[in-house]
């Protein structure tokens, strides 16, 4: 193979390599915005007159992104770790029914849980989505 033809290859793989690199940050900062948006939602009070209701799902869908993250962060996204650590601050030593019977409780994770969101959502501005090429 000759030497440019191999260069070439080689820039194209390192780009699908990048790119694929970027997917997989997207979509685990989107699948944090999903979960932080939902607890963000639940906890922000009623909507036409009824309460929203906080599921113990909602909470432990949170905590166990927040547990199996280290594992799944393999791109070392440190902007995204110090986000989940501020989240895993905000809601350790709270459970589902302990945000439902206070609404201490509530406000305080409704108004962390915003701030969060607004900083995520702000981070997930700069992530680069996938280029479509079809062939000709």
């Amino acid at each position: 193979m000759p030497p440019s033809i191999y260069k070439d290859e080689v820039a194209k793989f390192q780009n699908l390599m990048e790119q694929a690199r970027q997917e997989a940050i997207a979509a685990l900062r989107g699948e944090f915005v999903e979960l932080v948006a939902n607890i963000a939602d639940k906890v922000s009070g009623a909507e036409d007159g009824k309460p929203k209701r906080l599921r113990d799902a909602a909470v432990e869908n949170l905590r166990d992104f927040l547990d199996s993250f280290a594992d799944r962060n393999i791109f070392e996204d440190e902007q995204l770790a110090e986000l989940v650590n501020q989240c895993r601050t905000v809601i350790s030593g709270t459970d589902a029914n302990a945000i439902r019977h206070s609404s201490l409780v509530k406000e305080n994770l409704h108004s962390s849980m915003t701030n969060l969101l607004k900083t995520i959502e702000s981070s997930l501005e700069g992530v680069p989505r996938r280029k479509l090429r079809f062939a000709a």
